[in-house]
């Protein structure tokens, strides 16, 4: 049996620390939050039929493109400046994300889920409570 150095170790560490967060499938630092973000920017510039498009298959299958073009024009709060409140994290590991936003003329929040589909972090879901 062979014994490792520990210049070896040194060497070995940060490549197994990377496989595993890269295995956790984990988005990056940010990536999540600016995902919600540039879809809740997109729904301001009036980009929702492209920006439904570009959600993942669960979303669809959750919120049909006339029904979401419907939420998006019967909630005026979308339209505001929102503010990033706090990201959650799935209590099954890391599925998806929750991003909240906060508008200040409402007590309400905006709530974008990101989640992994085909391999790629999409808008899973969104919710205003």
């Amino acid at each position: 049996m062979k014994i490792i150095r520990t210049s070896s170790l040194l060497i070995l560490m940060p490549f197994a620390c990377f496989l595993l967060v890269a295995c956790t499938g984990q988005p990056e630092t940010g990536q999540g939050q600016k995902i919600a973000e540039d879809f809740l920017a997109g729904i301001k510039q009036g980009k929702s039929p492209e920006l439904w498009e570009a959600t993942s298959s669960e979303f669809k299958s959750l919120m049909g493109k006339d029904q979401f073009l419907v939420f998006v024009k019967s909630s005026p709060m979308l339209k505001e400046v929102l503010t990033f409140k706090k990201e959650e994290k799935s209590l099954e590991g890391n599925t998806w994300y929750l991003y909240s936003f906060a508008s200040p003329k409402s007590d309400k929040l905006v709530k974008v889920f990101i989640g992994k589909d085909k391999q790629e972090w999409l808008v899973q879901g969104m919710k205003i409570e």
